[in-house]
């Protein structure tokens, strides 16, 4: 998502308006933050752009300036998109492998 595939590719909106959040960045959500930084500007000017129903949209048909997509810093850890039995396996191994290193004690 955003150009940018980590922390970097997200924008932050809605800060004007002491309602922050972070979205992917987008030809929207740049548009959201270009129209909030204009003197006197209010969230019925950018009203249509955030409407959920365009993020959704995006997530249907993968066309992600379509609207709206939220996002968190935590997109700057993902490299790939393993299977979920891949994910597991992982998650499995490092957790071995933690507990291998730092735990042996308890697991003797």
């Amino acid at each position: 998502m955003g150009s940018d595939n980590d922390e970097r590719g997200t924008n932050l909106i809605f800060r004007k308006l002491r309602n922050t959040a972070r979205v992917a960045k987008n030809s929207v959500s740049d548009r959201v933050v270009e129209i909030l930084s204009r003197p006197g500007a209010t969230f019925q000017d950018v009203a249509v752009c955030v409407r959920g129903a365009q993020g959704r949209v995006a997530f249907e048909t993968g066309d992600i300036d379509a609207g709206l997509v939220w996002a968190g810093q935590s997109q700057g850890l993902i490299h790939d998109i393993p299977t979920v039995a891949e994910l597991i396996d992982r998650i499995i191994k490092g957790a071995t492998a933690i507990i291998g290193q730092r735990l042996t004690a308890l697991v003797r």
